[in-house]
């Protein structure tokens, strides 16, 4: 799932963890006798972990609810990183042999090291860095270098072959690099950087209206005018 430009879940490639999970979800769903009864009297409250029925498939999934509003649920998979908002009615209780406590959450959050891009949807940078990144990454099997690990977040490197995904973000001016690093990583930022003025010395992306001081504006300068032609479904926003 890709949130934006750097930010993205995936799965541990030939684990078949995800799979098995999603077996035991739609015996478990499936065998609720009471379904319709059991989710008329199901009312959950936030950070509730509960089964979700996707609206895009119709198949259950686990979730977290992160709100409600009118009736309906703001909900988060936890085993895929991303979000859906249903009905009651597409909610049921999670057995608990099936809750994070017994299996944990099989989406690996991650983070481009390094990297600062714009909110995809306020900004066409933003939109244009979380589309490249789906170009590289989305639904494919990729290389993952840790560089650091935060509060459960993997910050990394994502390889493309040989190729790193980071480093062409920043060439094309899409992200830009974080001004501080700790020692450790100092080698790795001074190659970003020497991408950065590249894409600089170019005027590409969000410097095509020159040098940008971060502190002008949230999307990094002046906002470039939106696509005329920009797809009303983008990649990034799939499961």
């Amino acid at each position: 799932e890709i949130v934006d430009g750097a930010h993205f879940f995936d799965h541990v490639a030939g684990d078949a963890a995800v799979d098995q999970l999603q077996r035991q979800l739609a015996t478990a769903c499936g065998a609720a006798s009471g379904g319709a009864m059991m989710a008329a009297a199901f009312n959950p409250t936030v950070g509730t972990v509960v089964a979700a029925k996707f609206s895009a498939d119709d198949e259950w999934y686990r979730a977290r609810v992160k709100g409600r509003a009118d009736g309906k649920y703001e909900v988060f998979f936890l085993d895929y990183g991303n979000v859906d908002v249903v009905g009651k009615e597409r909610l049921l209780p999670l057995d608990p042999t099936l809750g994070p406590a017994a299996i944990s959450a099989q989406a690996v959050e991650c983070r481009l090291a390094h990297l600062i891009v714009a909110d995809p949807k306020e900004d066409a940078n933003g939109e244009e860095a979380a589309m490249a990144l789906s170009a590289a990454a989305w639904g494919k099997a990729a290389r993952c270098r840790v560089e650091a690990r935060d509060r459960g977040v993997l910050h990394v490197t994502l390889l493309d072959g040989t190729r790193s995904v980071n480093e062409e973000m920043v060439e094309q001016g899409l992200a830009r690099v974080e001004k501080t690093a700790n020692r450790k990583a100092a080698p790795l930022v001074a190659k970003l950087r020497e991408k950065e003025d590249e894409a600089k010395a170019a005027h590409r992306g969000v410097w095509r209206y020159g040098d940008v001081e971060e502190d002008d504006a949230p999307e990094f300068g002046k906002p470039a005018p939106k696509p005329a032609a920009a797809p009303s479904k983008p990649a990034w926003g799939k499961k």
